[in-house]
């Protein structure tokens, strides 16, 4: 039971240093200004991969980020999942020449893109990210 606790307190604190950027944290002061944004015609794997990443960062930190489409307004603060239409020409160009699960994690400081392929290329994103940068 301690060795639990102590592993769960382990993961929130490393979870609220980890999801610093660049001056921004994705959880700050049990709260978040960020939200998951997946393109409004959303395939089954990016809606999945927005809920793993919805779930994860709430398990670790007890905080719910709301998922969003992107026909919402853009704003600052966003964790981009899929083939949003926030992505650059650059980034439209990569995700099309992606293997099918081939996937691309990239920030600006402020928000964050998980783009995968047509296959499990998101949910890819999303646990690498969580693995990776998030000890998950």
């Amino acid at each position: 039971m301690y060795k639990r606790l102590l592993l769960v307190a382990s993961l929130v604190l490393a979870t609220a240093v980890l999801l610093a950027q660049k001056g921004s944290a994705l959880v700050k002061n049990n709260a978040s200004k960020y939200r998951i944004v997946i393109p409004v015609k959303a395939t089954e794997t990016e809606k999945r991969a927005a809920s793993i990443f919805k779930e994860y960062v709430s398990k670790m930190t007890g905080v719910q980020i709301n998922i969003v489409t992107d026909n919402n307004k853009a704003v600052p603060n966003e964790v981009r999942i899929g083939a949003t239409n926030r992505l650059s020409s650059k980034q439209q160009t990569v995700i099309k020449e992606f293997h099918k699960d081939g996937y691309w994690i990239q920030s600006d400081g402020i928000s964050l893109n998980l783009l995968g392929g047509k296959g499990k290329g998101a949910v890819y994103a999303v646990v690498s990210y969580l693995e990776d940068y998030l000890g998950c």
